[in-house]
């Protein structure tokens, strides 16, 4: 017998032999103890067959050579163990397994096919996504770990709550299925999250899983579906600890709970009896991964669903743009919640001009502070945001113009006040300012722009009677730190809370009546063609924190550009209205959801050598995207006489990448573009194939791109 065996790490399964005496103990989903090149390693079983004849096997490893991508490329990458094999007079010997660690399967079927389905979609391979979806402690043999994050123990006994009209049509639709998506589409405070609890309890003993954005990873939800699921809960956020997430994970495995409660790696859960999948603000950029293997959790959720035949629920109020053109493709079922609980009213929206406005500091308008005063002085609570991270964007000479730009990356360095140093937040190096110039040696060095740190200095000058506290990254570094802060929102202790786009997402304050934007402006002009639509969506979420309890809620947005037709749609909740708008411009453009993309990213260490390398490259592309053609329509090298619909390829670039430099490389990329999403992976991997043989070169690709910097 011989076993396929996936490890956690960048590649395909390597064969093993199997020794008699496994035999009868070996199935998919095990862990295997297997010598790997001069050691040993634990993997998963991920298939097992007899064994072939030798000539069998010469086939299969000429097969797998034929396919066997460049290091570079990580395109289906199909390999063998490089020492699993040796050929000798007799033919090809396999290695044999040395240990089967487990009595019966760890990883369950289902998710073995979501692994494989991940590692080719992606275009990565299976190993990276075993790597994801299981635990690195699962191949160390760890037992896990105590859960050092204690909540409350008395959690209050679950309210009784009346259902709207709304909610209860919702509710009927989604439990009456046995499969399909959804797309719960709610304006904030609509009462999304009891339509999900309600959803799950219908659901009897099957499992469900919970995605939610990390920022609303919450004290609130989390002490909300204890209520109503006590023990049977599981939670995965970044403030578990390795340990503390095997225990999680482990939990899952072993059936002691049937929720799975969290972030991006939740959707990997190893259930074996799903009912459903529920994706909270199924719109936030944060479930796509950037590094490594770049996944989509909500992507990844939807073909796990259909892989296992079960429902899934999008939820937003402020839908994406594909999502939002799916439903009305028919792909998802609409179910709208349009009122809130209670019908309390929507917050009125205030757009101030900054360029007309007067103002009481750089960062604040007469009638914003007037607004804050007021809200403090009724003993109400508010919420200020600016999503730029630190004091001031960057420092600069005035007499010569030169500003600290990272030496590893093309982007200045933001100044942190606290820490007195220029911070890179895409490498995380740092420096320490000189009090000269080191460009002319001047002296005139100012600080330009707005950061937190500085608004909340502003603002504790302007009114210092108010207790204020600031949440971004900066201060929630620390294990509990964000559990901390909402805790004291909760408890009232805190008037004022200034942060980023934390402040906006997943939060539930009644005693929050004013919302406020300080610089708009931050995110409305970035060179990407989802800019609109995140700026919509984040300015509409953060109005909707306002206005929740018993009193009607006031948003002022600060901006230099009022005109800007976002604002429009903003000021009257009109997420309709913006959809129309921004769906015509898309398809102007032919960008999603009129079309899918794959980004090919080239990384160089050397930028003149970047530059003539990829003369080189973009000749390559063009001669094999002409072969792409003929083989989508049946014809010529690699075309198996299947014609692939909606086949046409556009190809943008290569040009430099916005962000021209990141830790130390400089990045070129080009864009696929079109209407069928195997014949873009097919003219990537043939784009890859082509470039090889090209050294000095790191290729890393990104399907379904949210992020074109």
């Amino acid at each position: 017998m011989q076993a396929n065996i996936l490890f956690p790490i960048n590649a395909e399964a390597f064969t093993y032999s199997v020794p008699e005496g496994l035999e009868e103990k070996i199935r998919p989903g095990m862990r295997v103890l297997a010598p790997f090149r001069r050691g040993k390693k634990v993997g998963i079983v991920v298939g097992t067959e007899k064994s072939m004849t030798a000539g069998d096997v010469k086939l299969s490893l000429r097969e797998a050579i034929a396919t066997k991508q460049s290091q570079n490329d990580t395109a289906y990458k199909i390999a063998t163990h490089p020492s699993s094999a040796r050929n000798d007079k007799k033919g090809i010997t396999l290695k044999p397994l040395e240990a089967v660690l487990d009595d019966g399967p760890l990883v369950p079927e289902n998710l073995l096919k979501l692994i494989k389905w991940v590692g080719e979609y992606y275009m990565s391979t299976s190993g990276l996504a075993l790597k994801n979806a299981v635990p690195s402690g699962i191949f160390e043999g760890k037992k896990g770990g105590k859960g050092r994050i204690v909540y409350d123990e008395d959690v209050a006994p679950a309210k009784g709550v009346n259902l709207t009209l709304e909610q209860q049509t919702a509710l009927s639709e989604i439990n009456k299925a046995k499969s399909g998506a959804f797309l719960l589409h709610g304006v904030t405070g609509s009462g999304k999250t009891e339509v999900y609890i309600r959803a799950i309890e219908a659901m009897g003993d099957k499992e469900a899983i919970v995605l939610v954005p990390e920022i609303a990873l919450t004290t609130q939800i989390i002490d909300r579906f204890r209520s109503r699921f006590h023990d049977k809960v599981a939670f995965f956020h970044s403030g578990l600890s390795p340990g503390e997430r095997l225990t999680q994970w482990r939990k899952i495995s072993d059936g002691e709970v049937r929720i799975a409660l969290g972030v991006r790696s939740a959707v990997f859960a190893p259930f074996k009896n799903l009912g459903l999948i529920i994706i909270d603000e199924e719109h936030e950029a944060s479930y796509k991964q950037f590094e490594g293997l770049k996944y989509s959790a909500r992507d990844v959720a939807l073909a796990r669903a259909q892989i296992e035949g079960i429902k899934i629920i999008l939820g937003s109020a402020t839908p994406s743009i594909e999502t939002y053109y799916h439903t009305k493709k028919g792909k998802l079922a609409y179910l709208e919640l349009a009122h809130r609980i209670e019908q309390k009213p929507m917050p009125r929206v205030e757009i101030i001009d900054m360029t007309k406005e007067e103002k009481e500091s750089l960062s604040y308008s007469k009638k914003l502070l007037g607004a804050l005063r007021e809200n403090i002085s009724q003993g109400r609570q508010s919420l200020i945001m600016l999503n730029r991270r630190g004091y001031s964007p960057f420092l600069m000479c005035t007499d010569c113009g030169y500003t600290y730009k990272c030496p590893a990356c093309s982007i200045t360095l933001t100044y942190h006040k606290d820490t007195k140093t220029l911070n890179c937040h895409y490498c995380n190096s740092f420096l320490k300012p000189q009090d000269v110039c080191p460009q002319c040696k001047g002296i005139k060095i100012k600080y330009i722009g707005l950061g937190t740190q500085r608004v909340e200095e502003e603002l504790n000058v302007l009114l210092p009677e108010l207790t204020l506290k600031r949440m971004d990254r900066d201060t929630t570094r620390k294990k509990l730190a964000h559990y901390r802060i909402v805790k004291d929102m909760e408890d009232k202790k805190i008037d004022v809370l200034l942060g980023t786009q934390m402040v906006a997402k997943g939060h539930d304050f009644p005693d929050v009546t004013v919302a406020a934007v300080v610089f708009a402006d931050v995110a409305l002009n970035l060179p990407d063609f989802r800019s609109s639509e995140r700026t919509f969506q984040l300015f509409t979420q953060l109005a909707g924190r306002a206005g929740r309890g018993d009193m009607h809620g006031e948003v002022y947005i600060q901006t230099y550009e009022p005109g800007h037709f976002v604002f429009d749609y903003v000021r009257n909740h009109d997420y309709a209205g913006f959809y129309r708008k921004e769906l015509e411009m898309r398809r102007e453009l032919s960008y999603p959801p009129f079309s899918r993309l794959v980004r090919i990213v080239f990384n160089f260490r050397n930028k003149e050598n970047a530059a003539k390398i990829m003369k080189d490259v973009s000749g390559r592309i063009k001669n094999r995207i002409k072969s792409i053609r003929l083989d989508s329509e049946g014809h010529g090298s690699g075309g198996k006489g299947e014609k692939i619909q909606d086949s046409d390829i556009e190809v943008l670039g290569p040009s430099p990448a916005p962000v021209e430099k990141i830790r130390n490389y400089w990045r070129w990329h080009l864009v696929l573009k079109g209407k069928n999403a195997k014949a873009l992976r097919q003219a990537a991997s043939k784009i890859l194939e082509s470039i090889k043989d090209i050294g000095d070169i790191r290729v890393d690709v990104d399907v379904d791109p949210i992020n074109l910097l």
